[in-house]
């Protein structure tokens, strides 16, 4: 069995210097680990090799350990998602900070816990999308670029004026494909 420590800081470059893994990496050997995974990459990335190379390295009955939860997962759905894939493996977890370990039923309590707050707040935030749309009448999506009077005047423009598409798409705005878009919406719209 080995305890993998993972520790991470977001910048790179010129950031990365301010950004000292030192005190993660100490807060880690404190506890035990027997290896260190130190990455330098944003916690928003889903890419970050140091930490595919960990959960492609970690087997049966190894345990990963952090100093924080953010810093292992981009967010709570992307965190218990790892997390899950680890139980799958019987791979353990454990936060320093947080005190979840799920090698123990207190551990595995407290992930279905920020499991049951993340789907009420993925709830939530559907409920309010839901509500903003109805709010403001737009079912979602991109505004269109025509209006239905600008639709007609460009009908006009080219079937009475005589200009070209091309012509009408600069005098809009807008390109080619949006003007055959628009001419081909049945004109009683």
């Amino acid at each position: 069995m080995t305890i993998h420590g993972y520790a991470r800081v977001s910048s790179t470059g010129a950031k990365a210097a301010r950004q000292d893994l030192s005190a993660q990496t100490d807060a880690l050997k404190a506890a035990g680990v027997d290896r260190v995974w130190e990455e330098r990459a944003s916690g928003a990335r889903s890419d970050r090799p140091v930490m595919l190379e960990l959960l492609a390295t970690a087997e049966l009955g190894d345990q990963i350990v952090v100093v924080r939860l953010d810093r292992f997962g981009r967010s709570l759905l992307d965190l218990l998602s790892t997390l899950q894939g680890l139980e799958e493996r019987s791979v353990g977890f454990r936060s320093l900070t947080e005190s979840i370990d799920t090698s123990t039923a207190a551990g595995k309590l407290a992930l279905a816990v920020l499991a049951a707050a993340a789907e009420y707040e993925r709830t939530l935030l559907r409920e309010r999308i839901l509500a903003s749309r109805a709010a403001s009448g737009r079912v979602g999506g991109r505004p269109k670029a025509l209006t239905v009077a600008n639709v007609r005047l460009v009908r006009r423009m080219i079937e009475e004026e005589g200009l070209s598409v091309p012509e009408t798409a600069r005098q809009f705005g807008v390109s080619n494909a949006t003007i055959y878009r628009a001419l081909r919406v049945p004109e009683a719209v």
